[in-house]
């Protein structure tokens, strides 16, 4: 059965951000919450993309190798990481939809495919994601409830992650290209740098590891990693 949403509409920096939660479902704190973390992951991605320079700082290079498995040319993948993170940043910055829902199996996702176009005459069928839905185009983003509330700056990398699903058009790699929960190694080995420039995790944990180099500690609402 399709989910109801509810949402509130919160005005961030000249934007509307929708954020949507299930209806008889909804935390009181996760919207002010949730505004913490958009503004937060606009910080972030502010921060880093200038950063993606000639002979950057030597943190930013570190965690520019670490994520992106160290690159013969560095500086042609700094090109495509600064393209796809300057494009997500534009659509962050804007106005947008979010939907905050427990979720035990991830801390976020988004629907990443096109079918079922209402006006497709192969079909004619609308196709539904699995909220219920109709797929046209790549769906919301959908954030943990539980991370929203209590740990907000894995909901911020998270969101950063979602929002290069949708907006970068970037994949995922199986543990290969999950991160583990403190950001410090990928979960398994074998990733390859070709598949790390189209890894949805290395460009959010990489902004993740960009602000710890510029800052003794990162918090989100006050809170940790």
């Amino acid at each position: 059965m399709p989910r109801i949403y509810t949402g509130t509409t919160v005005d961030i920096g000249g934007s509307k951000v929708k954020v949507k939660q299930v209806l008889f479902q909804g935390k009181s704190d996760v919207v002010p919450s949730m505004k913490n973390i958009v503004l937060s992951a606009r910080a972030w991605l502010g921060t880093t993309i200038p950063e993606l320079k000639m002979n950057p700082d030597q943190k930013v290079a570190a965690a520019f190798n670490s994520c992106f498995i160290s690159p013969p040319d560095t500086n042609a993948a700094m090109n495509t990481v600064r393209a796809v993170l300057q494009t997500v940043k534009n659509f962050v910055g804007g106005s947008f939809a979010v939907k905050v829902r427990e979720d035990d199996d991830a801390y976020g996702y988004v629907v990443s495919y096109y079918q079922g176009r209402s006006h497709s005459r192969v079909t004619g069928v609308i196709q539904y994601d699995s909220d219920g839905d109709p797929i046209a185009r790549r769906g919301e983003v959908h954030v943990d409830t539980a991370t929203v509330r209590n740990n907000p700056v894995l909901a911020t990398i998270t969101l950063i992650h979602e929002a290069c699903h949708k907006w970068g058009n970037l994949d995922d790699h199986d543990d290969r290209g999950y991160f583990n929960s403190k950001c410090t190694a990928y979960d398994a080995p074998g990733l390859t740098w070709q598949q790390a420039l189209n890894n949805a995790d290395s460009y959010a944990v990489f902004c993740y590891k960009v602000m710890l180099s510029k800052f003794t500690s990162v918090t989100v609402n006050g809170k940790s990693l």
